[in-house]
């Protein structure tokens, strides 16, 4: 009875370790309090500088490098609990538009394709515009 016990405790222990993980990783695509440190619901201003304030610069790249019609720069970051943002600017605009909760996997795409010489619009298009965040 007592390793039973003793079992379930720590199977139940686990199990919330998992559902915690699940939660912080995956149900707050539009929420990103929790991966910059509970800084709540900014607007897009806002939130671009708490994510340049708290956020490591994963990758970016200039004008130059881009060889694009319509983006101007593009940077990825990421926080500690391994959240991924991405800022992104274009030439027709003064604004820089926030995405949210990007996926590694789209980051790491996105950079092939760019360094393949695929068209930035097309790849900004495919693997970084559907995460845009929910900001005003």
């Amino acid at each position: 009875m007592v390793l039973f016990t003793i079992f379930f405790k720590m199977k139940t222990k686990f199990l919330l370790l998992i559902f915690f993980y699940s939660f912080l990783r995956f149900s707050f695509a539009q929420n990103y309090s929790i991966p910059l440190g509970g800084v709540g619901y900014l607007a897009c201003d806002k939130l671009e500088e708490a994510i340049v304030s708290k956020a490591k610069l994963v990758k970016g790249w200039d004008d130059y490098e881009l060889n694009s019609h319509a983006l101007k720069r593009v940077k990825f970051y990421s926080t500690r609990l391994y959240y991924n943002f991405a800022l992104v600017q274009f030439k027709n605009s003064k604004e820089t538009y926030v995405f949210c909760g990007i996926s590694n996997n789209d980051i790491v795409l996105f950079e092939v394709m760019i360094e393949t010489g695929e068209s930035p619009g097309k790849m900004f298009k495919k693997y970084i515009s559907p995460y845009k965040c929910d900001c005003n």
